[in-house]
Parts: structure tokens; C-alpha cells; sequence
């Protein structure tokens, strides 16, 4: 039997690679701000998951792998598990599991609703039926969930939304002067991510500026297909495809432009790791983007136009700006960490059980969210 912790943080994605970096960062900040012992770490007992594990271990943090049917005597003991969900069909064995071992449940669902299948949404009503509250990362996920979770049966859930957070990295050497102007792009390579646009707007973006590299990092089902549209289109020589790599940050501040070009997200952390280390970023004008962004942020384009993410990276990347556009990059961090203070909205979260509330009464804390420039905190749980 696995050793628990009073509080677990746990989760079954096939790749829970932002989730599991989530998980990493609340565990150790909730340790930080409380003084006391950090949650323990549960992740899948498959490749990514292990290499979570080991990098729990680096940090101090409590970590383990569980296998698929191990859920029940990993969570024996707990008071509260806390399901981190990269997508709405992720989580449901460790709710029920969770839920036989008599501890309070917490969803946080990291991407927008998605659910399209009959039978998933009715799978996704049972496993919710035995859960004590959701949280989502952005509000502009929280307005998709709560009127899918106002229909659900029971009575209705507590639901606040608590922005991701990340620790700041620290700002490797910039990169010589006179290299190739590069173009960053950290994301799998999954249709969510949508490389096929990215690809196109390079091509396009070649034409004024032959130089110009894009670099990949990340891997995933679509990389084949990412590589031959590479080649179809004439840029495979500027495209570096360099799988997943662990020196992200040393990229990013060595890149001219990070870009992500989703078709959604609910609050992705390497937009807020490029604006914490300065890296101008273009992106797709979309949820959470918007909001780590800000509204007037000059290059959020739509999804799936190639010629505007062409144009934006032309004008972000553009020679002698460089200064400027860090310059606002930062700016925007500092406002993102001013009005998201990451580990002290989850505090609230993690100390008593949630009272469920009637069908009459609110079930979420995402209306008035912001009290003077800073978060109050969600009320999730009740004396």
C-alpha cells in the first residue's frame, strides 16, 4: 500500500504535462504559505508520470506513480483529493475512488467544456454526483462550465475559478547578437495546439524574412504530419524540431518571439512563463490567452488565420523593438501576479469539507471576482 498524505493532488492524464507542472507549483506553494507538510503528489504510472515523480523528488516535494488499478490503496487515509482534469473525461476513477475512502472531492478542470458525446456527458454527471466542489483556471472557462454543471442532478456545486500560477524562472543569458531570428513554440503537437497554422504562417512569413526559424518543443500524435506539411509547404529547413526538452527557459529567453497558436486553452502556463521572462508572444485570441494577456495586447490573433499569426509574428519579432517589447511583456506579468496570487486562493480550498449548496442558491464565485486589482478568496468550503 502507498502512504498517504491528508491532502492528495491527483491525476490519470495520458500526458499530464502542464497539469502535472501545475501540480508540481501548487503542491510547493501551498507548502510555502501554510508552514505545513505540501500535499502528496499522485501521478499514472507511465513515462511522464515517473519523470514527474523524479522531479518531485528534486524539489523536496512527496511524490509517487499509481497504477490504474491502485487508485483505492493510494488514496486510502486521505481527508482531501484534490482530481487535476486536463480534460472532462479525466479524473472519474479517482473521484470514486476518493469517494469509497470517505475524503472530500475537488475537481479542477484546466481546459474549457468539450464534452460533445452523449454518453460522456451522462459518464461525466455520475462521476461529478460524488464531488464536493469544481474550480477552473480561467474565467472565461468558468462561464462554459457553470451552466453545463446547473445541469447536473444533486444539488448544485460549489465553483470558483483560480487562475494557474508558475515560479518566475530566472532569466538565462540572452543569445548572441547577429543569430538567426527565432520564433518558439512549446506545446504537443495535438490538434488543440494546431501546428498546421503555425506551419503556414511561416511560410508566409519567409517571404519578407528568409532567416527566420521556428522552433519546436514538445511531442506528440500530430508530429508526423507536422513534419510532412513542413515539407509540402518548403520550410522544413527552418523548422528544428527538438522533442521535449528541459532547459525550456533558456529557449525562451534566447527566442525572438514565443508563440502559441491553440484552438483553446483554458490557461496555458507557457504564455506566463514567456511573459515572466520578457519573451514578446503571439497568440490566439482565446480564453485564459486573453486574460494572462490582457484585451489590448497587440498580436492575439483568431485561431486558425495564418495570414494575421504571420503578420504578428512579423511585427513582434520586428528588428529594433526588441527592448520595448520585454519591456511590456514584464509589464503584463507583474498585473497577471498582481491580481492571480497563486497557492493563497487554493488555501480556502483545502482546509474543510465543502458544503454542497440547493439548487436555489449560487454555485460559483465567478461574478465579482476581482475586488480592487486582487482576487478574494472563493468561498468553496464552509465552517
Amino acid at each position: 500500500m502507498i502512504s498517504t498524505a491528508t491532502v492528495v493532488l491527483a491525476t490519470d492524464s495520458a500526458d499530464p504535462s502542464g497539469v502535472g507542472r501545475h501540480m508540481l507549483t501548487l503542491a510547493a506553494a501551498l507548502a510555502r504559505a501554510d508552514g505545513a507538510p505540501a500535499p502528496r503528489l499522485l501521478f499514472p504510472a507511465h513515462a511522464p508520470g515517473r519523470a514527474l515523480v523524479a522531479e518531485a523528488a528534486a524539489r523536496g516535494l512527496d511524490a509517487a506513480t499509481v497504477r490504474r488499478d491502485g487508485w483505492p490503496a493510494a488514496l486510502a487515509g486521505a481527508r482531501l483529493v484534490h482530481v487535476h482534469a486536463g480534460i472532462g473525461w479525466e479524473g472519474h476513477g479517482i473521484a470514486a475512488a476518493a469517494r469509497r475512502a470517505g475524503a472530500a472531492v475537488v475537481r479542477t478542470e484546466h481546459l474549457p467544456w468539450l464534452i460533445t458525446c452523449p454518453d460522456q456527458r451522462a459518464a461525466y454527471a455520475a462521476m461529478v454526483g460524488g464531488v464536493d466542489a469544481v474550480i477552473t483556471v480561467s474565467r472565461a472557462a468558468a462561464h462554459g462550465w457553470r451552466p453545463v454543471l446547473a445541469t447536473m442532478p444533486g444539488p448544485r456545486l460549489p465553483m470558483a475559478c483560480i487562475p494557474n500560477g508558475i515560479e518566475p524562472p530566472e532569466r538565462p543569458a540572452a543569445r548572441p547578437a547577429g543569430d538567426a531570428p527565432t520564433i518558439l513554440c512549446v506545446a504537443r503537437f495535438t490538434p488543440q495546439k494546431n501546428h498546421r497554422t503555425l506551419i503556414s504562417a511561416l511560410a508566409r512569413l519567409r517571404r519578407r524574412h528568409p532567416r527566420v526559424r521556428l522552433a519546436l518543443v514538445g511531442s506528440g500524435p500530430e508530429q508526423a504530419a507536422i513534419r510532412a506539411r513542413a515539407a509540402r509547404l518548403g520550410v522544413s529547413d527552418a523548422v528544428d524540431f527538438l522533442g521535449n526538452r528541459a532547459d525550456v527557459p533558456a529557449l525562451m529567453a534566447a527566442a525572438d518571439v514565443a508563440v502559441l497558436p491553440s484552438n483553446f486553452e483554458g490557461l496555458p502556463l507557457v504564455v506566463l512563463e514567456a511573459m515572466a521572462l520578457g519573451t514578446p508572444v503571439v497568440a490566439t485570441r482565446i480564453g485564459g490567452v486573453v486574460e494572462a494577456l490582457g484585451p489590448d495586447h497587440p498580436w492575439l490573433v483568431a485561431p486558425g488565420c495564418a495570414r494575421a499569426g504571420g503578420c504578428a509574428g512579423r511585427r513582434a519579432g520586428r528588428p529594433g523593438s526588441p527592448g520595448r517589447h520585454r519591456a511590456g511583456a514584464a509589464r503584463a506579468f507583474r498585473r497577471f501576479l498582481y491580481r492571480n496570487p497563486h497557492g493563497r486562493r487554493h488555501r480556502p480550498a483545502l482546509r474543510r469539507r465543502p458544503a454542497r449548496q440547493t439548487k436555489d442558491r449560487p454555485h460559483d464565485d465567478t461574478a465579482g471576482i476581482h475586488r480592487r486589482g486582487r482576487h478574494r478568496a472563493p468561498p468553496l468550503w464552509r465552517a
